[in-house]
């Protein structure tokens, strides 16, 4: 196994922006694009029944938020739901209100390892789910659920389709481009819950912050397998069982984060000045 300097990967942590990560809000990975590895939203911290103008009756349906930037690959989102129930797929942002992606919205349901399209949409009332959209471009959809079962809501832009092959399931077309962004908003009735904040990603300790704490979780755990998120396996939910490189990119896209706040550049500086100090010993980063 290749190994990295300790410090070197300190200074691969402290030299990124660390991201914000404010109430529900879920961000998008750069892993759900394909069907079968769709970022999977069960989690019931994800979900919350808060007031939000942006999202149809937000109090009384649960509903989960993704902030999503385009990386030229489509996305993919994956989600559970009881039988009977409606469920809402709003883009909201995409285009107008300094939007710049005309999106579109495809539902998969999943059979094991086979998916099937249901249903696409493209254009919208703006006036459907709430207060977001201010173009008819941002995709709209409303769903029935006869049956109780996982599915997958799939996002491209104007001009994607579904490629119709049962060998390469998924979108063909207009992927969204580098750098657009859009934020999808899923209502699910009946949809379990929690009143607790989200896991943030990288945070290990769940104490509500990435940090060094987590940083030397992962580094102790690297390369195990059969690993939880406690052990540093952030993409669990994904079905990945080992404690490995993407982990530890999720860990440096979020390092310095909270749940609500961000640490200033100037504290940021005291710590990496403070974190270098130590690097006499050459001690390594992974095991």
């Amino acid at each position: 196994m290749r190994h990295l300097p300790f410090c070197a990967a300190l200074f691969l942590l402290l030299s990124h922006s660390p991201s914000l990560v404010e109430g529900r809000m879920v961000e998008d990975t750069a892993t759900n694009n394909t069907l079968a590895t769709a970022l999977v939203l069960d989690e019931p911290t994800f979900w919350d029944i808060d007031e939000d103008e942006n999202i149809a009756n937000s109090t009384e349906v649960p509903h989960v938020s993704i902030q999503a930037t385009g990386n030229g690959t489509f996305d993919y989102f994956r989600f559970s739901v009881n039988p009977g129930v409606t469920g809402i797929f709003d883009i909201d942002f995409g285009l107008g209100s300094g939007g710049d992606i005309d999106t579109q919205l495809f539902l998969y349901g999943v059979s094991g390892d086979n998916f099937n399209i249901l249903t696409e949409n493209d254009t919208s009332d703006v006036s459907q789910g709430g207060l977001g959209s201010t173009s008819v471009d941002d995709a709209f959809l409303e769903w029935t659920f006869e049956q109780a079962g996982e599915f997958i809501i799939g996002v491209g832009a104007f001009f994607s389709f579904d490629s119709g092959f049962a060998n390469e399931p998924g979108l063909i077309g207009s992927a969204p481009a580098v750098g657009a962004t859009y934020t999808l908003n899923i209502s699910i009735p009946d949809h379990e819950f929690s009143d607790l904040p989200p896991r943030l990603p990288g945070d290990a300790n769940l104490d509500g912050s990435v940090g060094l704490a987590d940083f030397t979780i992962l580094k102790n755990n690297f390369g195990i397998s059969d690993a939880s998120w406690e052990d540093g396996n952030f993409t669990e939910e994904l079905g990945d069982t080992n404690v490995d490189l993407a982990d530890f990119n999720i860990l440096k896209t979020n390092f310095g984060a909270t749940q609500a706040t961000v640490p200033e550049p100037s504290s940021l500086l005291l710590l990496c000045l403070g974190l270098f100090s130590c690097a006499a010993g050459r001690v390594r980063f992974f095991r």
